[in-house]
């Protein structure tokens, strides 16, 4: 086949093929049965691939972009589409991501593909869990910018307060006794009932508290609370699971359909995203007071090339022109808007390669005006 979808970043296609390579991506729109939009956009960045293989002189150059072409003809691709596309071509084969994170639209032919979209996708903090829960019963889900699934928990555990109470949850009861002698009966609680329901919730949540902490110390993933206002303050009050979020979805789980648990939850995920960024910002402007961090470009090639840099945070939508030496590091800048190269792309992918993190950051957000900056590890 011309063209095959993947998931796994990075991929041997990427080593595998000699260039001119070819990249394609555009933001693309959810949920619509017959998408011609996209397709259309597709299309245009066709257009704006073919002109520069003319432009270029490029040999085969309607072998090397076939498989993008026979992209456009399968309406499939559009009709499961997220919140972007991402193709790569070279030597008459293609592979193409459909990513969450929407993508700025671009058709370049280059000396290497144009990476940085995918490096935004999968680096960021997709997964997560929900936990939904009331006085009755509850529920775990594990999500990302797509999908919210049920959690299968094991048959032998107990997911309501029934089950875990038994016949022991708390009554008024209610007792009578006669006093100085008379046959006058007086009516006495054992407790207030508020403070006897609060026994029985605190019982129960500590149960779901357990099972939820167990699930997220595998998974190693932040988890949303999804219940009552009354409900959040009293579970936070006694959890003991450090990957459960401050703030969670304070609505009762009874009233929300999946679709409206799952919008609920990807708009908290996404103010969580931002608080990340906000932490990593800072985390950056610390670590370069210590001297930990770094925004000049060659001394960033260089800690990456040690294998130094733990997090490198690259400008959204932001271009350096031009390319890094492989062994010396050195960088050479393009003259003039040399469409066929980026440095930025260039330096992500070997931090990338030695293990570090890359993190895409829109230009509100970013803490230098160099389009890179990094945290080292030492």
């Amino acid at each position: 086949m011309l063209y095959e979808r993947v998931e796994d970043f990075p991929h041997p296609f990427f080593d595998d093929v000699e260039g001119p390579f070819l990249s394609l991506c555009l933001p693309t729109r959810r949920g619509l049965a017959d998408n011609d939009k996209d397709a259309i956009h597709f299309k245009n960045l066709l257009k704006v691939l073919r002109d520069g293989l003319k432009k270029h002189d490029v040999k085969e150059r309607d072998s090397l972009i076939a498989p993008l072409e026979a992209m456009l003809e399968d309406r499939g691709i559009f009709k499961n589409a997220r919140d972007g596309l991402c193709a790569y071509a070279a030597q008459g084969r293609a592979i193409y991501y459909v990513v969450s994170v929407e993508p700025l639209p671009h058709a370049e032919i280059g000396d290497r593909f144009r990476i940085t979209p995918l490096l935004r996708h999968f680096g960021a903090k997709k997964d997560y869990h929900a936990l939904t829960v009331s006085r009755s019963s509850f529920s775990l889900y594990r999500g990302d910018m797509d999908l919210l699934d049920r959690v299968i928990l094991p048959e032998n555990v107990k997911t309501t307060m029934t089950e875990v109470l038994g016949e022991e949850t708390t009554q008024n009861t209610l007792v009578h006794a006669s006093y100085g002698g008379t046959s006058q009966a007086m009516v006495h609680g054992h407790s207030d009932r508020k403070e006897e329901i609060d026994k029985d919730t605190k019982r129960f949540f500590t149960h779901v508290d357990k099972v939820a902490t167990s699930v997220s110390k595998k998974a190693r993933i932040p988890m949303v609370l999804v219940a009552l206002p009354e409900h959040q303050s009293f579970f936070k009050s006694h959890t003991k699971n450090s990957y459960l979020l401050t703030e969670g979805v304070k609505k009762s789980p009874a009233g929300m359909d999946d679709k409206s648990l799952q919008s609920h939850l990807e708009k908290r995920m996404e103010t969580y995203r931002g608080e990340l960024l906000d932490e990593l910002v800072e985390t950056f402007e610390k670590s370069r007071a210590r001297g930990q961090a770094e925004q000049d470009p060659q001394t960033i090639v260089k800690a990456a090339l040690g294998g130094r840099v733990r997090t490198l945070m690259i400008e959204a939508g932001r271009r350096i022109p031009g390319t890094v030496d492989k062994e010396s590091g050195r960088i050479t800048y393009a003259q003039g808007d040399d469409e066929r190269s980026d440095i930025l792309d260039d330096i992500a992918l070997k931090v990338h390669e030695q293990g570090g993190e890359v993190v895409v950051i829109d230009k509100a957000r970013f803490p230098t005006d160099s389009a890179m900056a990094a945290i080292l590890r030492y």
